[in-house]
């Protein structure tokens, strides 16, 4: 029986710099317990308690303390998987005033490799003195060896720093240290192998440590954009967050299906000004206010901006690899941008024609995140009566590959194939008996990943409400594989109207 499973998405909270910290309670009757998901390759894992879900969290999710009273208990990790579900168990026994953490490390893996499992730490319930920050470890990072971390001054270097901790491996937990913040202190996280200060794994940049919070920092493996192989979990007892490494950029993809369009050329940019003050009183012109550049007949001319080229000659229907657009690079200097550093305008012109830019949009982006740029629709001429202007629509990628589990996305990028039903069954079913896994797809729209058990599927697109098959493909979806998979016109000229459709593939890890 084919079982779909769409992963539970929980949000980290980055406001763990400005919590109040700790998890309460009465060091006589209670204790605190808190879980995080640590496991690099799993899918949401289910936290349970005395055999009851306490909590789902997908990888990098984590809780506040729960209080709860002393008592013998039961600490479950279930991974429901299209297969065998994996269910690992643990007694514990709690005791009052203490605050525990349960985190599920280790990759789940193939079946008989998995080494995923329970890492809890159990620290005393005690009040953080005023003007100190208490800070602790965890490496839990599975294929990150032993490591030194340095908390330092932002501008210190590391040729005479001493290791604020060592972690001697996988699963190693430091002891609790207290760091002076005062109200406020801005510190600098850098982890190196351990003894090697040459080579820097991670550094944070500056981070802000407030008086009387505890913070966990889990060492975990870095799935999403940039080169960094570590990022930090963190947890204060109320909110969870994620430090990325300084130089983390956003990745951005650019996919040609709108079927009308020539070759293309896409690129981002951000607007520069001149550093310089603008005059008082201020010039009656629009741009930037550049002496250098005043003449008697123009007051002032605007820099052009910094351009990335995200793709060039991109055909139909095709999709280019990833581009990474680092925004912690400073502008050039003498100058200055004029939006937010992440702020970047995205446009598309004719790779024969690149100056004339065609349509485009605006978006600012996040660190360590993808996104997928998709060029849709049609020349606005009237296609049926119907006009169809050309857009570019902005889907976020989430591309984690999961152990025993395929994924997949549909996009419907067809203006032709009008609205339709999506059958995604093992190869070689009759749908003439099955339900639609997805129902009513218009030109534009397009799912979140799914998750599917290990095989290959046949991606089947009919008119919507009829078994009229309109294009299909076959996706091998084995274990670990992320696919999109997008419904397009054939290419159209002028006297064609873009049918049949077709199906196009995309693996989202090239």
């Amino acid at each position: 029986m084919k079982r779909i499973f769409r992963a539970a998405k929980l949000a980290v909270v980055l406001a763990f710099l400005a919590a109040c910290g700790g998890g309460g309670g009465s060091l006589d009757n209670e204790l605190g317990l808190r879980v995080i998901n640590a496991s690099p390759d799993a899918p949401p894992i289910n936290f349970r308690l005395d055999g009851v879900l306490w909590f789902p969290l997908d990888y990098k999710g984590s809780t506040r303390f729960t209080a709860l009273t002393p008592a013998p208990r039961e600490m479950g990790l279930e991974v429901v998987l299209p297969g065998d579900d994996v269910l690992i168990e643990e007694s514990m026994s709690l005791l009052a005033g203490r605050e525990y953490t349960t985190i599920a490390v280790g990759k789940l893996g193939e079946g008989g490799s998995s080494t995923l499992q329970m890492l809890n730490i159990d620290n005393p319930m005690s009040a953080v003195p005023v003007g100190t920050t208490r800070v602790q470890f965890v490496h839990a990072a599975p294929d990150t060896a032993a490591i030194d971390v340095y908390l330092t001054a932002l501008t210190d270097s590391l040729d005479a720093a001493t290791p604020s901790y060592t972690l001697t491996g996988f699963q190693q937990v430091s002891a609790q240290q207290d760091f002076s913040s005062g109200e406020a202190q801005s510190w600098r996280i850098r982890v190196t192998p351990s003894g090697n200060k040459t080579t820097v794994l991670f550094d944070s940049g500056a981070v802000t440590f407030r008086s009387t919070i505890s913070l966990l920092f889990v060492v975990v493996t870095n799935t999403g954009a940039g080169t960094a192989p570590i990022s930090l979990l963190t947890n204060d007892g109320t909110f969870g967050g994620e430090v990325l490494d300084v130089a983390t950029p956003a990745d951005v993809r650019v996919y040609n299906v709108s079927p009308d369009l020539p070759a293309l050329t896409a690129t981002a940019e951000r607007a520069l000004g001149k550093d310089t003050l603008p005059p008082d009183p201020p010039l009656a012109s629009p741009c930037i206010y550049d002496p250098t550049l005043a003449s008697d007949d123009v007051l002032c001319v605007a820099p052009p901006p910094e351009v990335t080229t995200l793709v060039t000659g991109l055909g139909y229907p095709a999709a280019g690899s990833y581009t990474s657009l680092d925004f912690s690079i400073p502008p050039p200097d003498g100058y200055l941008f004029l939006n937010p550093d992440n702020f970047y305008s995205f446009r598309v012109a004719s790779s024969d024609v690149p100056e004339t830019t065609l349509f485009g949009t605006n978006l600012s982006l996040l660190q360590g995140r993808r996104n997928s740029l998709l060029a849709l629709g049609l020349v606005p001429e009237p296609v049926n009566g119907t006009v169809t202007a050309k857009i570019l629509t902005v889907l976020t990628d989430d591309i984690r590959p999961v152990a025993r589990i395929g994924r997949l996305r549909i996009v419907d990028a067809s203006p032709a194939g009008s609205f339709v039903d999506v059958y995604i069954e093992l190869q070689g079913t009759d749908i003439t008996a099955e339900n639609a896994s997805l129902g009513g797809l218009g030109s534009g729209s397009s799912t979140g990943h799914f998750s599917f058990e290990p095989g290959i599927y046949t991606v089947t697109f009919t008119t919507a409400g009829t078994k009229t098959v309109l294009a299909s493909a076959d996706v091998n979806a084995v274990s670990g594989s992320v696919f999109t998979v997008v419904l397009v016109d054939t290419a159209r000229a002028t006297s064609s109207d873009g049918t049949p459709p077709e199906v196009m593939v995309i693996d989202d890890l090239l």
